[in-house]
C-alpha cells in the first residue's frame, strides 16, 4: 500500500456488496408496482447511478410522491433477501484494517449496512460509516463528513466506487479515485477514476495511483 494513503474510503454496493443482480431485480418490481413499462428502457447497467433519484428520473419517475413509494418498495424487497459481500472484498478488507483506517459512504441506508456488516463479523473493521441519511452522493457533503470523521486530509485518502459520478463528487472534494470494474458501471463509463482495478485484490497496492 502506498504510505501516502491513510485512509480508505469505500463505496457500498458493487464494491464490497454483490448486489447488482439485487437491486436490477428489485426494479423490475417497483416498475411493475407502478405500471410502468420496462421493457421501452435499456438495461440496468446503462440506466443505474448513485443517486438513486436520477436513476428513477431516467425512469420517468419524478414526483415526490412515487419517488418515496419507490423507496419504501426497495426496502421492503431488500428485507426479504440476503445481502452478500464478494469474497475477496471481505478478505481485503481484514487484511488492510491493521494499518488503514477504513469507512463507507453509501447511498444505502446505514442500518442495512451495519446490519450486514455484523452478519460477517466486519463492524470492527470500519471507523466511519455514512449511510444515505447523510445525504445522497455525488453531493459533497457525504465525503466531507466522512473526512471529518476519520480526521484526515483527502489528499491521504483513497476513495473507491464502482459508479462515476460517485467518482466525480469525490474528486471534487480532493479524493483520490478508484474505480472498481466489478459492480454496476462498465470500466469504459469510470471516466473521473484514477486509476482502474478489476478486483478486490488489487486494493492491496494502489501504488499506481496518482498523487
Amino acid at each position: 500500500m502506498n504510505r501516502s494513503v491513510r485512509s480508505i474510503i469505500f463505496d457500498f454496493d458493487g464494491v464490497l456488496a454483490d448486489t447488482f443482480g439485487m437491486v436490477s431485480d428489485i426494479y423490475d418490481i417497483i416498475l411493475d408496482e407502478l405500471g410502468i413499462d420496462r421493457s421501452k428502457f435499456p438495461a440496468y447497467r446503462d440506466l443505474f447511478e448513485a443517486d438513486y433519484t436520477v436513476t428513477l428520473a431516467k425512469l420517468g419517475i419524478y414526483s415526490k410522491e412515487d419517488i418515496k413509494r419507490c423507496v419504501d418498495i426497495y426496502y421492503r424487497e431488500t428485507a426479504k433477501r440476503k445481502i452478500v459481500l464478494f469474497d475477496d472484498a471481505v478478505r481485503v478488507v481484514k487484511g488492510l484494517s491493521s494499518s488503514n483506517q477504513l469507512a463507507i459512504v453509501s447511498n444505502t441506508r446505514r442500518s442495512v449496512i451495519e446490519n450486514i456488516l455484523k452478519e460477517y463479523q466486519l463492524s470492527e473493521h470500519f471507523k466511519y460509516i455514512n449511510g444515505n441519511e447523510a445525504g445522497l452522493k455525488p453531493d459533497k457533503k457525504p465525503y466531507l463528513m466522512c473526512l471529518k470523521g476519520l480526521d484526515v486530509e483527502a489528499k491521504d485518502t483513497v476513495f473507491i466506487s464502482d459508479m462515476d459520478d460517485d467518482l466525480a463528487g469525490a474528486k471534487a472534494v480532493g479524493l483520490k479515485c478508484v474505480g472498481a470494474t466489478w459492480g454496476f458501471q462498465t470500466r469504459d463509463k469510470l471516466k473521473h477514476a484514477d486509476l482502474l482495478i478489476d478486483s478486490p485484490d488489487e486494493i492491496m497496492n494502489l501504488s499506481n495511483i496518482e498523487e
